[in-house]
C-alpha cells in the first residue's frame, strides 16, 4: 500500500487526525479517489489548493503511477507575491 502523509491541518479537518494514511492505487487518481473515501471533502481541496509529490518527485497530474511501495506526499499550495513591473 502507498504511504501517504497529509498536512496537520488537513489531517485534523478530514482525517481524524491522522497525518499518515495507507491506500492501495495505481496512479495518483486512485489515490486522490481513495483519500476522497476515507475523507470526504478531499477531492474538491486537492484540485485547488493541494500539489503532491510521488517519491519525491512533484506531480505534473493525477495520471501519475503510484507503486505499492510508494510514498505521497500533500502539501498546502503557495501562492502570493507579485511580479515587478
Amino acid at each position: 500500500m502507498a504511504r501517504v502523509i497529509l498536512p496537520r491541518a488537513l489531517a485534523a479537518e478530514l482525517f481524524g487526525g491522522r497525518e499518515t494514511v495507507e491506500v492501495t492505487a495505481k496512479t495518483l487518481f486512485g489515490v486522490v479517489h481513495a483519500l476522497e473515501a476515507l475523507g470526504p471533502g478531499f477531492e474538491a481541496r486537492a484540485g485547488h489548493g493541494l500539489a503532491m509529490a510521488v517519491d519525491g518527485m512533484l506531480a505534473e497530474d493525477w495520471s501519475t503511477p503510484v507503486g505499492p511501495d510508494s510514498e505521497v506526499l500533500v502539501v498546502m499550495r503557495v501562492a502570493g507575491g507579485e511580479a515587478s513591473a
